[in-house]
């Protein structure tokens, strides 16, 4: 069936490995490239963790020998890791688990269903980043403000931002 798993067996070998790698990298890639063309506030960091999750979590999956349980455990950790260092909107963490679900298929030896996902993914991406989805009057503008530590903030602004 073209949906079957790539691994025959419960060897892998290097053909399947690389070929497992280069699908990971290429399906982030594209979700790299996607983020990259349809967000207003682009995170070089963010394209960085998004072409490089699906080949992580490829890499383990294939390390617990299809052991699901295990694998998703551990990828768990990788989204929390990123999810810890900076506030990501909800479009970013769609798209982080999206990737990494991609990757788990990758690992799994599904790389052609990987690969219709990810078609599936970015079309409904691209599509719901173009719809007005929301009111002029919705959007919301966020101001950061980085002051140091010793600084006595409390009244510092008050000319700035009056209330």
């Amino acid at each position: 069936m073209i949906f079957d798993s790539i691994f025959s067996d419960t060897s892998l070998t290097l053909q399947t490995a690389l070929i497992c790698s280069a699908s990971s990298l290429l399906i982030g890639g594209v979700f790299g490239l996607i983020y990259r063309f349809t967000s207003k506030t682009r995170s070089k960091s963010l394209i960085f963790s998004l072409i490089f999750l699906p080949l992580a979590v490829q890499t383990v999956i294939i390390a617990v020998n299809g052991n699901i349980g295990a694998g998703i455990a551990v990828a768990g950790a990788f989204a929390l890791v990123r999810f810890r260092s900076v506030p990501a909107s909800a479009k970013e963490i769609t798209l982080m688990f999206s990737d990494m679900a991609l990757g788990l298929l990758v690992g799994s030896g599904y790389v052609t269903l990987a690969f219709l996902m990810l078609a599936v993914f970015a079309l409904l991406y691209i599509a719901l980043s173009f719809l007005p989805l929301t009111r002029e009057a919705d959007r919301v503008k966020k101001l950061k403000v980085t002051v140091p530590e010793n600084l006595d903030y409390t009244t510092a602004f008050d000319d700035v931002f009056p209330l």
